[in-house]
């Protein structure tokens, strides 16, 4: 007996290949734009790290003191692991923006807040059950650090999704 199993037509209001390049849009959206910003503050503004380096600090978050001993693999594992945690934030927001009338109603809010609570959860679970080398708290690093991921990743990335699901249901 063979069985298949086929996606719904359909995911809330988004075919299932929209609510797929949605999903990849967004957290590439995410992911570059964090990326940008983290290397305008951590590069240039702060003069704390090389690209490079930057880099290897991400991987140091899996790969513990090796990440700054390695070469361009670690470079390569930062960007990867960075993305992927890019895409584990925008795929739930994705996916509830359907779902959740506040996220439809207030874009702007609800970008602004979920900038804040990318922040959060990178400061005060991520980063301290990494391996990444502990630091104190800084408050002008992690004021910039809070300002970037509200303004410069969780709006724009709230209003692409909004963007993205609005043009679908006006296309269909």
């Amino acid at each position: 007996m063979k069985t298949t199993t086929t996606l719904p037509q359909t995911v809330g209001k988004q075919s299932v290949q929209t609510l797929l390049v949605t999903l990849f849009g967004a957290g590439l959206l995410v992911g570059i734009l964090d990326e940008l910003s983290a290397i305008a503050v951590y590069t240039g503004l702060l003069d704390r790290f090389s690209v490079p380096q930057l880099m290897r600090f991400i991987a140091s978050g899996a790969f513990g003191e090796l990440a700054f001993s390695g070469g361009a693999e670690m470079v390569a594992w930062g960007i990867g692991l960075h993305f992927l945690i890019a895409y584990s934030f925008a795929i739930p927001y994705v996916l509830a923006f359907p779902y959740v009338g506040l996220l439809q109603r207030h874009q702007v809010l609800s970008g602004l807040l979920y900038g804040l609570f990318i922040w959060l959860v990178m400061n005060w679970v991520v980063l301290p059950l990494s391996q990444t080398p502990k630091a104190p708290f800084e408050w002008l690093v992690g004021l910039l650090s809070l300002g970037w991921h509200m303004l410069l990743v969780g709006l724009p990335f709230a209003l692409f999704v909004a963007y993205r699901y609005k043009t679908q249901s006006t296309n269909q």
